[in-house]
């Protein structure tokens, strides 16, 4: 026989249930463990293409707590990425020298770039397309000590 006890019972039982699940999820979120940095060709979708290049970036490379700066709308022979700090989303970035790996891309205009946090319960959605960046042919050095011997 149900009766306004049972009710409320029933009701307390499944306040509690779901209130205990929420705390459940908000504890399950995995630690970040590093990023990889995904780079795609010029005219490549990232939401659904390939990346040309993936380069992973420990945690230890990061310099974090940085003021936001404004993103150009290209850069040519870029050196870092930088990203919204974790701990401070709105207020601050995060970033690293990635030099080595981007200017080690085939000379051309119109990259960009994606990034997803890894964590050791897998690996988060991509994130947007960053601003487009290109990489252009730097002349070698000025010979030095030119001279002719007899």
């Amino acid at each position: 026989m149900i009766t306004a006890r049972t009710i409320r019972a029933s009701v307390a039982l499944a306040m509690l249930v779901f209130y205990q699940s929420d705390a459940l999820l908000a504890q399950a979120v995995a630690p970040i463990s590093g990023y990889e940095l995904q780079v795609y060709l010029a005219g490549v979708e990232p939401t659904i293409g390939l990346p040309t290049q993936t380069s992973a970036i420990p945690l230890t490379a990061l310099t974090c707590a940085l003021p936001v700066v404004v993103r150009p709308a290209n850069v040519i022979n870029p050196r870092f990425v930088r990203f919204a700090d974790p701990a401070n989303p709105t207020t601050a970035d995060c970033q690293v020298d990635r030099s080595t790996f981007l200017l080690a891309l085939p000379v051309g205009t119109g990259y960009l770039g994606t990034l997803t946090a890894l964590s050791s319960a897998g690996p988060s959605a991509r994130s947007g397309p960053s601003n487009s960046f290109g990489l252009a042919s730097v002349p070698p050095a000025v010979p030095a000590r030119v001279g002719f011997l007899p």
